[in-house]
């Protein structure tokens, strides 16, 4: 089986100023994939909400088990805080990452590399 899966993740850092549009954002992308024939990622069938680091983790490793398991692409969507470090490296932040700097200590297994330009990391 094969097919299209998304995992849309709307993610406040619980130290920054609150960005009062993620919910709508979110759940307004979450309806045009559906309508476009994209199918939530996670078990659950909803997007994920300003989760911790490990949880963000825990979401990816599950978006990506699903998708191997039917054969689907996977799409990862991320609206909310991240942080740029100024070598155009952008990091995405949880609600309990550090305001300064994520942690950024390791890339996803089997993206292959280490940390830095071209390897997601969390």
């Amino acid at each position: 089986m094969t097919g299209r899966l998304a995992l849309i993740v709307g993610s406040q850092c619980e130290r920054l100023q609150a960005l009062p549009f993620i919910d709508d954002l979110a759940q307004h992308l979450q309806t045009a994939l559906g309508e476009g024939g994209w199918r939530p990622a996670l078990a659950d069938g909803g997007w994920v909400k300003d989760p911790t680091t490990a949880e963000l983790k825990s979401a990816v490793e599950q978006a990506f088990t699903a998708a191997n398991e039917i054969g689907a692409t996977l799409l990862i969507a991320f609206i909310g805080h991240g942080v740029a470090d100024g070598t155009q490296d952008f990091y995405l932040m949880t609600w309990n990452s550090p305001p300064e700097m994520p942690n950024c200590g390791k890339p996803f297994s089997g993206m292959g590399g280490g940390p830095g330009r071209g390897h997601p990391v969390v």
